[in-house]
Formats: C-alpha cells, sequence, structure tokens
C-alpha cells in the first residue's frame, strides 16, 4: 500500500519535471487503487499542459476526483495528506477548480451556440453558479430557434425551463402560434371556436374586438341579436346593444324607442332611454334675432327659448351649451338654466357629462354642474366612447371619468381614430393603444397609418401590415403599400409593383415595372389592372397578360372607374375598370369625390355621375360640393344653393343664400335674412313663426 502511495505521488513529482509520458502512466495505473488522487493528476495533466490539453478531459477527471475525493482522504496517513493538500488535492481547490473549468466549458458552448450541448451541461451541472446564467442563454437559444418552428417547439421550452427568465415571452409566444394556428381568416367561426377553447389567452380582448367589428361591419340588427345570443360574455356586448338600438330606433323617432324598450326589457341602457325620451321630446333649432341673439324653435316654429345668448351649441342630452355675457352656461329644452354662466368653453354632453374650460385649463362636470374633475389639464377629450384623454406637462394619459388615471401621463403624442384605437408616440416611436388600454403595437416605429385592414407600419423606411389584433401579417420588407377600394392593397418592392389580397395576404399578381402614376391607375379589380408599355396604359391579367387591345394614351386619376384620354382635343371620358367606355369624351375636368362619385366639367357647367357612371345631375351647376355626413350634394347655380340626392333628385332648389349641413336629419338655410331648417329625411320645412 505505502509503495503505491508512494507510486502516485510520483505522478505528481513528474507532472512537475514535465515528464508528461510518466505521469499519465503513472496516474492510469493508480485508478484503481486511488482514484481520486490519480484523476486529479489527470485533470492537472489535461488542464495546465499544453501537449495533452483538453478541456473535455479535464473535465472528466476533475468530476471523477470529486466523487471518490471522501474515499481517498479516508485511506491516507496525516503526512501523505498534507503532501496531497500542498498539491492543490483539497475540497475546496476541486470545488473552485469545477467552477473555473465549468465557467470555461460555457463559455465554449456558448460561442458555438451549441443548444443540445448547454441543454446537457443544465442536466450535469446543477451546482455550477452561473447555472443561471446558463439557463438564460440557453433559453435565448431555444426561443430564438422557436421563431420559425411550431408551437411544439414552445411547448418544449416551457416544460424543459418552467421557472426560464423568459417565461413571460414564452407563454406570450405560445399564445400567438396558438392563435395564430385556431385563427387564420379572422372568421367569425375561427374567432368563436379560439374564445370557447382558450378562455385565460391573453388574446381574448382582441379576438373578442375582432368578433365584435365583424358583426358591426354588417350593420344588421339580425345580426346584432344573434351576437346578443350568442356572445352575451363578449367584453362589447354593451356596444352591440348601443348598436341594435340606435340601428332600430332611427333618428331618435320616440315611438321606435318605446318599441324597442317593450321588445327587449332587458337592454342595459333602459333608464337611459326613458330619460331621453324626456330630453328628445322636442327638436329644437337655433334662430336669430335681427340683434344677432340666438333662441331656440321647435319643430312647428314656435319659439321656445328666448332670444338671449351670443353663442349656442345643438342639444345633446336634453342639454344645450350656450354662451351670455362672454361666458357659457348650460341650459334645458325649457329655456331653465343647468349650468351658470361662468366657463370660457363648454362641450357638448356625452354620457352625462361635459368637458369644461376656465383660464385655459380644463375639467368635467356632470349634468348638475357638479365639478367631477376640476380645471388643472392642459387638455381634455372624450376618448374610447367612455373615458377621457388627458395632457399634463406636455405627456397625454387616459382617466376615466371619475378622474381615477388608468393610464399615467407618457404620451407626447396621442391621436384617437376611432373607438377602439389610438395612435401614440412614446417619443422614441410610434405604435397603437387598443380602448383596453393595452398597447396593441408597441412605441417603436417610425410611421403607422389606419387602413381598412388594420395599420400600415413602416420601420427604416419599409412598410408592412399588422392587423386589427396586433399580427404583422405583411413582413415590413416594402417600400411602399397603398390602400384601394378593392380588397387588395397596391405594394411596390425597388421599381416593381404587385397587388396583395387582404383576405390571405397572398401575391396575386405578377411583379409589374411601375411607371408614373401608377398608383391611381394600377388598382386591382379581381380580374385585371392597368400597366403601361410603349407610353400607353393596357390591361392585363393577374399572370401579367393583355387582355385586351383596349388602350388608353392617358389616364389622369382612378377610383372605381378610370378617367382617360383618348383623343386629340385633350377631352375626358369615364371609363369602367374593364375598359368599357361609360361616357363619350366630353369633359374638361372630371374630379373624383369622397364617394366614389365624379364631378364633370362641360361647357363651364358642372354635373355628376355616380359609382357605374351613370348621369344623376346634368352639367347645369356652377359649382358642386358633397357632404359626406350626410350624403347629399350642394349646388349653385347664379350665387344661389341648392340640394341633391345620390339619385339626381332634387331636395331643395337653387334658391338659398346659404345652406350648411345643421345635424344628421336637418339642414339650414339662409332665405332673405331667415333662417329656416329643413328635414331631408321627411321632407318638412322649419321655420319662426313670428
Amino acid at each position: 500500500m505505502w509503495s503505491q502511495k508512494t507510486h502516485v505521488i510520483k505522478g505528481f513529482e513528474a507532472l512537475n519535471a514535465k515528464n508528461f509520458g510518466i505521469a499519465l502512466e503513472v496516474f492510469n495505473r493508480s485508478q484503481s487503487s486511488h482514484p481520486s488522487i490519480a484523476s486529479f493528476g489527470l485533470f492537472k495533466l489535461y488542464f495546465d499542459s499544453k501537449e495533452f490539453n483538453s478541456v473535455d478531459s479535464a473535465w472528466h477527471y476533475l468530476h471523477r476526483s470529486m466523487q471518490f475525493f471522501v474515499t481517498d482522504s479516508i485511506q491516507l496517513k496525516s503526512n501523505l495528506r498534507a503532501m496531497l493538500y500542498s498539491l492543490g488535492w483539497t475540497r475546496s481547490n476541486l470545488w473552485e477548480q469545477y467552477q473555473a473549468l465549468a465557467n470555461e466549458k460555457f463559455e465554449a458552448l456558448t460561442e458555438a451556440e451549441n443548444l443540445q450541448g448547454l441543454t446537457e451541461f443544465l442536466e450535469s451541472n446543477p451546482q455550477f453558479r452561473q447555472y443561471a446564467e446558463v439557463e438564460r442563454y440557453r433559453d435565448s437559444l431555444w426561443l430564438d430557434l422557436c421563431d420559425n418552428r411550431d408551437l411544439f417547439c414552445l411547448m418544449g421550452l416551457k416544460s424543459k425551463s418552467p421557472s426560464s427568465f423568459f417565461r413571460e415571452e414564452i407563454e406570450r409566444q405560445i399564445d400567438v402560434k396558438s392563435f395564430e394556428g385556431w385563427v387564420v381568416n379572422n372568421t367569425e367561426s375561427e374567432l368563436s371556436t379560439y374564445l370557447q377553447y382558450h378562455p385565460y389567452s391573453r388574446y381574448i380582448v382582441p379576438a373578442q374586438d375582432e368578433l365584435y367589428r365583424i358583426f358591426v361591419q354588417k350593420q344588421d340588427t339580425n345580426e346584432y341579436q344573434r351576437f346578443l345570443k350568442r356572445y352575451p360574455s363578449n367584453r362589447n356586448v354593451n356596444k352591440i346593444w348601443k348598436a341594435y338600438f340606435h340601428a332600430s330606433i332611427g333618428n331618435y323617432e320616440p315611438a321606435k324607442m318605446l318599441i324597442f324598450l317593450s321588445l327587449h326589457p332587458d337592454y342595459p341602457f333602459k333608464d337611459q332611454v326613458v330619460q331621453e325620451l324626456k330630453w328628445y321630446g322636442k327638436v329644437l333649432f337655433p334662430i336669430m334675432n335681427q340683434k344677432d341673439l340666438y333662441g331656440f324653435m321647435d319643430e312647428e316654429g314656435s319659439l321656445v327659448v328666448g332670444f338671449a345668448y351670443e353663442e349656442v351649441n345643438d342639444f345633446h342630452e336634453g342639454l344645450a351649451a350656450v354662451m351670455k355675457n362672454s361666458r357659457y352656461g348650460v341650459i334645458t329644452t325649457n329655456g331653465e338654466v343647468a349650468v351658470e354662466f361662468v366657463y370660457d368653453l363648454i362641450s357638448d354632453f356625452q354620457s352625462g357629462h361635459a368637458i369644461v374650460k376656465i383660464e385655459d385649463k380644463f375639467g368635467l362636470i356632470d349634468r348638475n354642474g357638479k365639478t367631477v374633475i376640476p380645471c388643472v389639464y392642459e387638455d381634455l377629450q372624450f376618448v374610447f366612447t367612455d373615458l377621457l384623454l388627458f395632457l399634463e406637462d406636455g405627456q397625454y394619459g387616459v382617466m376615466n371619468l371619475q378622474g381615477q388615471r388608468k393610464i399615467a401621463p407618457k404620451f407626447p403624442d396621442f391621436l384617437p381614430v376611432d373607438d377602439n384605437f389610438a395612435l401614440v408616440s412614446d417619443g422614441q416611436g410610434k405604435g397603437v393603444l387598443h380602448s383596453s388600454l393595452d398597447l396593441l403595437i408597441p412605441c417603436a416605429s417610425d410611421e403607422i397609418k389606419i387602413i381598412n385592414e388594420g395599420f400600415l407600419v413602416k420601420n427604416q423606411g419599409k412598410t408592412g401590415v399588422v392587423d386589427f389584433l396586433g399580427r404583422q401579417v405583411v413582413p415590413c420588407d416594402y417600400d411602399e403599400i397603398s390602400p384601394t377600394i378593392f380588397p387588395f392593397l397596391l405594394v411596390r418592392k425597388d421599381k416593381k409593383f404587385f397587388h396583395l389580397s387582404t383576405k390571405n395576404w397572398r401575391i396575386v399578381t405578377v411583379p409589374t415595372e411601375v411607371f408614373e402614376g401608377w398608383k391611381e391607375v394600377s388598382v386591382f379589380n379581381g380580374s385585371n389592372f392597368l400597366v403601361q408599355r410603349k407610353g400607353n396604359q393596357y390591361w392585363v391579367d393577374t399572370l401579367g397578360k393583355l387582355t385586351k387591345a383596349t388602350k388608353l394614351p392617358t389616364v389622369e386619376f382612378s377610383g372605381q372607374n378610370l378617367v382617360a384620354n383618348q383623343t386629340s382635343n385633350g377631352n375626358l371620358g369615364i371609363f369602367d375598370r374593364q375598359g368599357t367606355a361609360l361616357t363619350g369624351m366630353d369633359f374638361q375636368e372630371v374630379q373624383l369625390l369622397e364617394n366614389g362619385f365624379m364631378k364633370t366639367m362641360k361647357n363651364d357647367k358642372w354635373g355628376i355621375y355616380n359609382l357605374n357612371g351613370s348621369l344623376i345631375a346634368d352639367n347645369r351647376f356652377d359649382e358642386v360640393v358633397f357632404w359626406p355626413k350626410v350624403e347629399l350634394f350642394l349646388t349653385e347655380m347664379d350665387g344661389k344653393k341648392g340640394v341633391i340626392d345620390l339619385t339626381g333628385s332634387m331636395l331643395l332648389e337653387n334658391k338659398f343664400d346659404a345652406i350648411k349641413v345643421h345635424s344628421e336629419q336637418f339642414l339650414s338655410m339662409s332665405l332673405e335674412n331667415q333662417l329656416l331648417y329643413f328635414n331631408f329625411k321627411t321632407g318638412k320645412m322649419v321655420k319662426l313663426i313670428e
């Protein structure tokens, strides 16, 4: 035994003398008698010497030395133990050597980005001091790997590393992959099934909102009823109720409101409707006397509120903001003062509240004039139907109608685009805030624009599309993307353009060389589009093949139809998108209106053509203006104003000095200094009875 002990010591002597071959032979022979001491010698041989350097071998023998350390220690006499301790064979030194070597091993695996090796390393080295760092790096590699793989990749990571530093991101991506697997085309069936089987997904809110959007777009009372019956727990059920109510009652007709309540006693806003019936018992109209003071008359022409006010707003929720002695207050429909005249400005009432202003500061009052939020804010606006946008120290935040802050002021820019979304900026980038007050799109984009199908997002000069659920449906790889009147997007990359279907986000036409005016001209209608060849425009199909010989030398602009020139005299004509001429080449000028109709000039007079290229008003007017809010046309002849509807029927003759839109049901007119109102839905004229 003593000779064997002496023999193993000779291995360290040979190692010190750099007789590595002798040391190797001694330590190998001593493996059975002194496994820990001999392995420690081999560890030093493979770790310290250049000739035998091998991290894997050193790793193996260091583990073995630690494994048998206690066994060898018991057999040794104190003097030999002391000698070995001086050589570094101690528990603490083995532990430190293990940590150092493990760190070197980790660095090698990190440099190689060896995911499998890192996983095996974690399984076999739970005592490594930097275990958490190894796990974090391994999980980051695994997470990157899962980007282009299926859901099972993420599930494997979650199972292997349940307490991962990236657990929130792992859960988020699991939700994303799961959602994308279920909801491909954003159909009602996909969304409702997803909601049923994923009640705790973070996609619950946007999925419910998308389901709501699908139904609201239908504008069908039967569909509203089906939504209420099938999706009673949807977060937007009250919005559907309101949409159903407004679609059923016309223009706040009391009889229809009562019928609705009798058919739907469970309407959640029943009490409010009952109150509205009192408020809306009369429709009142502002009227001015010869002293430029306003009062209000009813639909019969009777003066209800006397001439006493310098400025007036319309009645909303039975209340109107009016100015007296340069201060604003609020009156009821019978002329009673509901809010004293102490404000610099008062908004229309909404949900029983109005925004008020005193000395450039804004606050909120209720319908009784009680201050709900004091006038301390730089700006205050209604947003997302029942919330408030406030400005403090140059930053926008969001609060409820009781003044409780839901989002601290942190956005230097905040632009509401509808009841569900707002474009915001945090100073670093632009994003989209959802009505749930979550960021649908993080503030990391250079530009964002809302379109019918979602949002155009621009980053580093490249544009893509994010849908209303926050999914990147078109990557930011393109130089330009433009919405069209059809369910296709015009996309440009380098000097070629093509079309994307917004139904499945697939390319549906061949790349085509761009030309001057291509965005206005080359709109795809589902079967063909225009390209330019040798200076002329030709119709081609989805494969880029000519569909007909018709050519248009000049196309000035396009909507659902095209306006083009085929003659040498420079006159214009209207063509459909199949290339068929809808009119002669008779017009000096053609302008596209907001509703897709066209106003045409012939012999210096304006006329109107509809979407189908059919004439609805001949060229006899000095001017034509479209009012999108009420979908009517204001016409002018010899300085006198009139109104026609979308069919060309004359609602008001051209005899009025001025005509304006008063509300969604009434127009206001001026005739020989008399203020009149016209109900264009019933054809009834309202004027003050002297």
